[in-house]
């Protein structure tokens, strides 16, 4: 096993624990989606499930929204619930499996998630500002090791 040596002969710099903890990140992103709340009446949760509903269509379960997104059952039910009562979702049972129930985003989505996608991206371009893509691409693939690293210790 290879022991990272940052600077500061400390196990990682502050800077970089923060980030990995994502401190920092959920405050940036909960300062963004603040209008979308509001606009909506949405919790932060739903706009995030809508969201995954949106841009992976096929992964519409409740089950598969849990393990992607890292949420409690409870609460991915009672997001489904709230998104159900709003009109933009609808379930229905899977054709193949009738104990299954698929989460099937309605037109009326399509607005939340065009919103959101663009509050993402202006959020990530502030993030990433004045950082090359040859040096985004890296840390995507650093990150990645490290989310995977960090699943097989969970």
């Amino acid at each position: 096993m290879i022991v990272p040596n940052f600077k500061d002969g400390d196990a990682m710099n502050w800077e970089t624990e923060m980030l990995i903890s994502g401190n920092a990140y959920k405050r940036v992103y909960e300062k963004r989606l603040e209008g979308l709340k509001s606009k909506y009446g949405l919790k932060r949760i739903d706009l995030d499930i809508l969201y995954f509903l949106c841009r992976y269509r096929q992964r519409n379960t409740s089950k598969e929204i849990t393990e992607q997104n890292q949420y409690t059952k409870g609460h991915v039910s009672q997001s489904i619930e709230r998104l159900v009562k709003k009109g933009l979702v609808r379930t229905m049972p899977d054709e193949a499996d009738r104990r299954c129930l698929r989460i099937i985003p309605e037109e009326s989505a399509e607005a939340v998630y065009a919103k959101m996608h663009q509050v993402r991206e202006q959020m990530f371009g502030d993030i990433f500002r004045g950082i090359s893509q040859k040096d985004i691409g890296a840390f995507e693939r650093v990150s990645q090791k490290v989310y995977e690293n960090m699943h097989e210790e969970v």
